[in-house]
């Protein structure tokens, strides 16, 4: 009745088609360095509790793909997100931290 969706992720395959149907995106603006901190830490949780599938070097392209998303030129990046919005004229809201999400 009520069918809802969500996506996450910023490469998907069927981005053209979501933005069209879509009732509103939300974009996360995460500033860099907390991007970094939370993927060291997980790094660092996953060393603790023995998870071999983190190695440092997965951690460091995990690190520089995050980076990416503030590179206007990504297919990936945050302005493409909002440049695709526009386009296609769904409504947006940009969300810079948790706290805005409670407000």
């Amino acid at each position: 009745q009520n069918k809802g969706w969500i996506i996450e992720g910023g490469g998907i395959d069927r981005a053209d088609e979501c933005y069209q149907k879509a009732d509103i995106v939300i974009i996360f603006n995460v500033p860099r360095f907390v991007l970094a901190r939370r993927i060291f830490k997980r790094y660092i949780h996953h060393i603790i509790y023995k998870d071999a599938s983190q190695t440092f070097l997965s951690m460091i392209k995990i690190i520089q793909r995050a980076m990416t998303y503030y590179n206007p030129k990504s297919k990936d990046s945050f302005y493409r997100h909002i440049n695709d919005c526009k386009k296609y004229k769904c409504k947006y809201i940009v969300i810079r931290d948790a706290k805005e999400i409670l407000d």
